[in-house]
Order: C-alpha cells, then sequence, then structure tokens
C-alpha cells in the first residue's frame, strides 16, 4: 500500500520481512533460470561460444528496458511495478524452455528463440528492479539498512543454493535436455509465486512521486554531479567484471576441461555458498570500513581469478585438484556479492533521497546496459581471438582470462576514484572547512 506520510516502525518491519520473503523465494527461483542453467541450456542446444557470451551479457544488456519500469512506478508505485514485470520476467522464461522444441526443426531458431527469451526474462527483471533500491531505502532508516540489504542477500543465496544442490542431484541421475527444461519450467513457477510478497510491501508516495517527474532535468542534475559519474564509472567496472568472469568460468569448465552438466552445477553450487559466507561478512565489514573500501577490495579479486586460470593444471584426476578448481568460483562469488552489495549501500549514502529515483535509472542502465552491451562485445571479440591463435582449447581460455585481467587491471582505478561518502555529504551542506579537517581524523568510508 502506498501512504502519504513515512511509514511507521511497524510498517517498515512488516514491509522488510516480505522483502526477505520475497528473496528467498525469488533465490530459488532464479538458480532454475539464471546464468547456470541457461548456459548448460544453451550448450545442450550446441550454441556457438559466441552465443554464449551474448547469454552471459544479457542480464545487463536487459537494462535497455529499465525505462519501462519507471512509467509503471509512476503508475502503480515501485513495489506493484516490480511484481507485475516479475510476473512478465517468468513468463518470458517459458520462451527459452520452448526453445528446446524447435531445435529439431532449426538450430537456428532455437538459438534466436533463446536469445530473445534471455533478453525478455533479464529485460522485465531490470524494469522490475528500476526502483529496488529507492523502495529499500524507504523500508528502512541508516541503521538497519545494512543489515536489511546482507540479510536478503543472503536469503536469495541461500535458497539458491538449495536448489542448485537439488539441481544437481537431478542432474546426477537424469543429464539431458528435458530436465533442464522442466528445472525452467518450476523456476518460473517459483518466481510467481516470489512477486505475492513484493505487493505486500508499504511505501510512501515519494517514490512514485519522483517516478512522475520530468526525468529530463533530473537525469541533466544526475549527470553534473561527481559523485554519481563516479559511482557510474566504478558500477561499470564492476557489472563487466560479472559478466566476462562467472559465465565463461563455467564454460572453462564445461569445454575446457569437458566436465558434465552435474559436475558444472557443482562449481556454481561453490560460488553461491560462498556468495553467502560474502554476505554476512561484507555486510559487518562495510558497517566498519564503508562501501567504498568494500567496493574496491571485492573488486580486486578479479585478479587471483585470471592469475588462477594461468597456472591450473590441464586435467583434473584426483580429489585433491577438485578442490584445487573450487578456489576460483569462491572468489567470484566473494566478488559479485560483496561489490554490488558495496554499490548499493554506496548509493544509498551518497544519493540524497529526493534524488534516488531518476539516479537509480540512470545508474542502472549506463551500468547495466551499457556494461552489457561492452561486455557481451568484448567478451565475444577476445574468445574469437584466442581461438584463433589458440585453438577451441584449455589455452583458448588461458589467453582470456589474461586479457581480462589486463583489461580489470586499468579499470581498478575507476573503482579507487570513488568520492568517499563523508565527502559527499559535508559538500552538500557546504561544509567545505569543515571537510578538510574531518578528513584528517575520521576513516575515508
Amino acid at each position: 500500500m502506498i501512504y502519504d506520510r513515512p511509514l511507521t516502525e511497524t510498517q517498515r518491519r512488516i514491509s522488510q520481512k516480505n522483502y526477505n520473503c520475497f528473496s528467498a523465494v525469488n533465490g530459488a527461483s532464479y538458480m532454475c533460470l539464471g546464468e547456470t542453467v541457461i548456459i548448460l541450456f544453451a550448450v545442450k542446444l550446441h550454441a556457438p561460444n559466441a552465443i554464449v557470451a551474448v547469454i552471459g551479457a544479457m542480464m545487463f544488456l536487459g537494462f535497455l528496458l529499465l525505462p519501462l519500469g519507471v512509467i509503471r512506478t509512476g503508475q502503480v508505485g515501485a513495489a506493484r511495478s516490480q511484481a507485475d514485470f516479475w510476473v512478465c520476467r517468468n513468463v518470458a522464461a517459458l520462451l527459452v524452455a520452448v526453445s528446446a522444441l524447435v531445435l529439431p526443426l532449426s538450430r537456428e531458431l532455437a538459438w534466436g528463440m533463446l536469445l530473445l527469451g534471455s533478453f525478455l526474462f533479464y529485460g522485465f527483471r531490470a524494469a522490475g528492479v528500476v526502483m529496488s533500491q529507492p523502495l529499500i531505502g524507504d523500508i528502512s532508516s541508516d541503521f538497519d539498512r545494512a543489515r536489511l540489504i546482507a540479510r536478503s542477500t543472503g536469503l536469495f543465496y541461500g535458497s539458491g543454493l538449495a536448489a542448485m544442490v537439488t539441481i544437481s542431484l537431478i542432474l546426477m541421475r537424469y543429464d539431458n535436455l528435458w530436465v533442464l527444461v522442466g528445472v525452467i519450467v518450476a523456476g518460473a513457477c517459483f518466481g510467481v509465486t516470489a512477486s505475492t510478497f513484493i505487493r505486500r510491501i508499504d511505501e510512501t508516495a515519494d517514490i512514485r512521486r519522483s517516478a512522475q517527474s520530468p526525468l529530463l532535468p533530473q537525469l541533466r542534475e544526475a549527470f553534473h554531479d561527481l559523485t554519481l559519474r563516479r559511482q557510474i564509472y566504478a558500477g561499470f567496472m564492476v557489472n563487466l567484471g560479472i559478466i566476462m568472469m562467472a559465465p565463461i568460468a563455467i564454460l572453462t569448465m564445461k569445454r575446457g576441461y569437458g566436465v558434465s552438466d552435474t559436475q558444472a552445477v557443482l562449481f556454481s553450487v561453490i560460488q553461491f555458498a560462498a556468495s553467502i559466507a560474502a554476505t554476512q561478512i561484507s555486510g559487518r565489514v562495510t558497517e566498519k570500513i564503508g562501501p567504498r573500501k568494500v567496493a574496491i577490495y571485492a573488486y580486486s579479486l578479479i585478479f587471483p581469478v585470471c592469475l588462477f586460470w594461468q597456472f591450473a593444471p590441464s586435467s583434473i584426476h584426483a580429489a585433491w585438484m577438485w578442490g584445487l578448481f573450487l578456489l576460483p568460483f569462491a572468489l567470484i562469488g566473494s566478488m559479485v556479492v560483496s561489490a554490488q552489495n558495496a554499490m548499493i549501500h554506496y548509493f544509498l549514502m551518497a544519493v540524497p533521497k529526493e534524488r534516488q529515483v531518476a539516479s537509480s535509472m540512470f545508474i542502472s542502465v549506463v551500468t547495466g546496459a551499457a556494461a552489457g552491451v561492452t561486455g557481451m562485445v568484448v567478451a565475444g571479440a577476445i574468445l574469437k581471438f584466442a581461438e584463433r591463435m589458440f585453438g577451441s582449447g584449455l589455452a583458448m581460455y588461458r589467453a582470456y582470462f589474461a586479457c581480462a585481467g589486463v583489461l580489470f587491471l586499468g579499470g581498478l582505478v575507476f573503482v579507487v576514484r570513488l568520492v568517499p561518502v563523508i565527502d559527499t555529504f559535508l559538500r552538500e551542506h557546504g561544509m567545505e572547512k569543515t571537510r578538510a579537517i574531518i578528513r584528517e581524523v575520521l576513516p575515508r568510508k
């Protein structure tokens, strides 16, 4: 329900409970539909590497549909808008499943339906979550916001981990295309169920009014904000890292080492288990050192991942070797959730509430859609170059991660240059002299 006044403590608590329930059910849904299952599904459809790279970028390329979420929020509010698009998102997932029926008729048509379904799936997701940051800010306070973000993310990855374990057990016995179709359909059902919890969230009318306001002046103002610009550059590099690391790591295990679908899911299980642990740790660390430093440290986890693949053995032939290969996926899981949570927390601390709607859309489009397009093109180009130089074996993937490591080393400067939140607060309140003094005393969060 939408109230033309601040929410009471009871309303905030109930809304947070519903948001956590949504996260828990949505985690199970997403693991049945997300990158790992879709990538395994694409491999079953005999899709080439370039298409797999495009699928890895779809999560962010889908932000092109984000303006639909702003329009809908202006009509019905943030909570109901997200619920509506969540239903559309999961219906779109069924298009991915239907591509299996088309495969005997035409591989190209099946690949096209796979890409279209993936785009709509992530596009409706983007339209739904465009106001999620302002909504989180609306139902929480400065004192419980970090805890809410950490808890909801932990529930998401916890239920996702349970779903991945279940999927791996199923694939261990029934490893075929139609089982993956069934997993996707089950995920869509979970997703529709998750939307019912979002509809129960209360919010203030501020978000709807902001969405109804003319966006161009707000976007112009947002573009001239130094803090926001630097956050966009940093968010772009963080998202680019997620796009270019996680999907290709799974692809390396599948086509570089020839592991089965069940074994590939095992690595994803480790990734999500690491995400759960990182969620709890990063929430506490953020409260102590601030989101800026957490974002820097999380982004830096990309480099040991890239380095690992340069020295990874050429075959897996012992139990301890399997343990060794869990390392990069644990690092990727820690990097993804820690960096994303840090950027959300940074946004809510650094951007005034009255500008969060326009700023959220601006950031999402640039760091989402632009990173998606860039990741799709760059990852595809590097894979093609590496294949031309080293063939289609493991050496191709080693070359890919070496090139990616160099790229992200250059991008580290954008994350490091995030404006400390203390500086932002003092500058916006015209306290430049105080800012100079306090910066010498307090940690730069």
